[in-house]
């Protein structure tokens, strides 16, 4: 459990400084660069790859144990990918909006990582 979430955190983490990082460096909209968006999709694919390489390594699990973990893992995997989008959702506003974001709006984000890390 403690590694999922070790894990995690640096996933939020990458895919933060990804969007800040740009946010800083141009003064359009970092988030409206579709090669950023392929950016952010092609690091998460290599960390649900090693994902799975790590699970596959450290379980090994037999043939009967696999078929009935796998469709399980997939299931959590699409729901954390949901959550994942939504978080990264998040983050993209307020890299579009730093600058002109109000106390209400701000208030508005917060509670809404809130809602999606609950």
């Amino acid at each position: 459990m403690a590694k999922t979430s070790a894990l995690r955190g640096i996933v939020l983490l990458a895919i933060g400084t990804m969007l800040i990082v740009p946010a800083s460096t141009q003064s359009s909209s970092p988030t409206g660069d579709p090669s950023l968006d392929a950016y952010i999709d092609s690091i998460r694919a290599d960390l649900r790859s090693d994902k799975i390489s790590v699970i596959t390594e450290t379980m090994q699990f037999n043939d009967k144990d696999a078929a009935v973990f796998w469709p399980v893992y997939k299931k959590y995997e699409a729901e954390q990918t949901k959550l994942n989008d939504e978080r990264i959702q998040v983050i993209k506003n307020y890299a579009d909006h730093w600058i002109t974001l109000t106390d209400v709006d701000a208030k508005k984000l917060a509670e809404k990582s809130l809602d999606l890390e609950s």
